[in-house]
């Protein structure tokens, strides 16, 4: 991948074949923990030792940084020939070539893309994998859509709010050249991409609102099992005799059985 790669995009990096290369020095990080510098056929990778590698190797030795490749990791450094990637394996440095694959741009950017029958939509990126491709949401809906399809990385997209040099407004079109504003003071405003006239910071919260809502939606259906659960119980309740309730019988949520003294 020849392209430039954006800062904060995902990505994946290195070949196909496990990632092995040769340690060249082993440095100590905060907190007591280590870590090799190794280095492999595409960058060099910085990786921690677990609790597992107690002895550390020494410079020579060769190190496997992973079993299997590529390496899924996020540009913390890009826009250059020279491309700084981190992941739950550690982190590299390697020409932007070594990236296999890479999102458009982080969580939060905007974007423009063809849709069938030649037209043009707009979205905010929410996150890429290399099996389905650039996640965005575009008109409340979330779909996913092929880097293929991408043309360009914009200001804004359709519907979103926006700040202009001229105030603030809608967005009520945008394309992968220029965007069309309606300004809340009444006046409409058309401009090129390349003006820098608009921004969204709406955009930015997209990614962040989703999550949100995402864990919102998970505690509301672990509280519903719960009050199901504490439902069906009293009603299991209910059904044992008076005579067994005295006797200290219970039911039992683990087995469902009932169980107590005799």
């Amino acid at each position: 991948m020849t392209a430039s790669v954006c800062a904060g995009a995902s990505c994946v990096i290195g070949g196909a074949e496990a990632c092995v290369g040769t340690v060249t020095a082993v440095r100590d990080l905060a907190g007591g923990e280590r870590a090799v510098d190794v280095e492999t056929a595409w960058g060099t990778v910085v990786a921690p030792l677990t609790d597992a590698e107690a002895v550390a190797p020494a410079a020579g030795d060769a190190f496997t940084v992973a079993a299997t490749g590529p390496l899924a990791g996020v540009v913390r450094r890009g826009g250059g020939p020279r491309i700084a990637v981190s992941g739950d394996w550690g982190s590299a440095e390697a020409d932007a070539a070594a990236v296999a694959a890479a999102g458009f741009g982080p969580p939060g950017a905007c974007v423009a893309w063809t849709v069938a029958g030649g037209g043009a939509a707009t979205g905010v990126l929410l996150g890429w994998r290399p099996e389905t491709g650039h996640r965005v949401l575009c008109g409340g809906e979330e779909a996913d859509v092929d880097a293929s399809r991408i043309e360009a990385r914009t200001p804004c997209a359709s519907g979103l709010s926006v700040r202009t040099s001229f105030g603030d407004g809608v967005a009520a079109s945008a394309d992968a050249f220029a965007a069309v504003v309606a300004l809340d003071w009444g006046a409409t405003l058309r401009a090129p991409h390349a003006s820098g006239a608009v921004r969204c910071p709406a955009a930015l919260a997209a990614p962040v609102a989703r999550c949100v809502r995402g864990v919102a939606l998970e505690l509301i259906e672990r509280a519903r099992a719960r009050a199901e659960s504490r439902f069906f119980w009293g009603h299991l309740r209910m059904l044992v005799p008076p005579s067994l309730r005295t006797r200290g019988t219970a039911v039992s949520e683990g087995t469902g059985r009932f169980e107590g003294s005799p």
